[in-house]
């Protein structure tokens, strides 16, 4: 598990989290505590995520933790994974949870220790895949098998600095018509071509908006730029209206997408969708106005020469 473990948090440092910005309001983002079975199990990790810690500790060159270290499970967040909502025909909460329910989710659980700011991840463990069994040992084989179904510690990582995806968020909404709305937050991770979390603003029964939780790219044209951001809201405020993120998405090419997945894994291209959408409207009203003026034309035409052969 080690080794897995150590290769997460190489990884997972290679980051860049979104800076964390105090904000004053409570965000209601699923917690491990409301959830009694998994927080069961979860809490029988606290020795693993202790010493897991220390290893980390132990190769940034840290001291160990103190001996009355404890774990808060407080600070834990559900993120859904790999369900791919933007594959469906309605953005109403209710087609968009019940893809999630369906699906697979993990815990991202922030820890504080002395002045060092720690993210465990926490995911079931997954079965033994026929083509990995030859390349492992014997111990490695049962250890899979008997993590299979069960919820372990998949990944590490040492922060820069304390952050709070509730904080994140309430930046993100400051400046938009639901800042001192009741919504609701989803958060998910593994959608297409958006590989780190996010979190799906929910309002009145539909997904309105998607805070990136990670650095995402989204490039596109001032006026699609525009037309992405929800009213009130800049480019700076790291928040996007989510039909448009969707289309975009939806829309991305093959090479596109392949290109973002060899890359960093976080690049949206904003689509013409709504602006071809404009577009379209603009020539198809220009096209019946020409057509209206033809016909208008050939009839008073018709009417002059049907009064000549009178």
């Amino acid at each position: 598990m080690k080794k897995t473990v150590f290769i997460l948090i190489i990884v997972l440092c290679g980051l860049s989290i979104k800076e964390e910005v105090k904000a004053g309001r409570q965000i209601n983002i699923e917690n491990i505590q409301d959830y009694t079975q998994d927080y069961n199990e979860i809490y029988e990790l606290e020795d693993d995520i202790t010493a897991l810690i220390n290893d980390a500790r132990r190769m940034n060159g840290d001291d160990e933790l103190p001996q009355d270290f404890e774990v808060d499970f407080t600070k834990s967040y559900k993120v859904f994974i790999d369900s791919d909502i933007f594959s469906l025909n309605s953005d109403s909460k209710a087609s968009i949870m019940q893809l999630l329910n369906e699906g697979e989710y993990v815990w991202s659980l922030f820890l504080q220790a002395d002045n060092n700011y720690y993210i465990v991840n926490i995911s079931k463990g997954l079965p033994l895949r026929d083509e990995a069994a030859s390349l492992l040992s014997e111990d490695e084989i049962n250890r899979i098998k008997s993590e299979e179904g069960k919820w372990i510690v998949s990944g590490i990582s040492k922060l820069e600095y304390e952050i709070s995806y509730d904080d994140i968020i309430n930046n993100a909404l400051k400046n938009t018509q639901y800042y001192e709305e009741d919504v609701e937050v989803v958060l998910c991770g593994g959608l297409k071509c958006i590989h780190y979390p996010v979190a799906v603003i929910m309002y009145e029964g539909n997904a309105q908006l998607i805070v990136p939780l990670y650095e995402l790219e989204v490039k596109g044209t001032s006026e699609q730029m525009r037309r992405a951001l929800p009213e009130g809201a800049s480019e700076k405020d790291n928040v996007y209206n989510y039909d448009s993120i969707k289309n975009a998405v939806n829309k991305m090419s093959a090479e596109e997408e392949y290109n973002d997945m060899s890359g960093s894994g976080s690049v949206v291209i904003l689509s013409d969708m709504s602006e071809s959408g404009v577009n379209q409207n603009e020539n198809m009203l220009y096209y019946f106005s020409v057509i209206a003026v033809v016909i208008i034309i050939t009839g008073v035409a018709c009417v002059v020469v049907y009064k000549k052969g009178e």
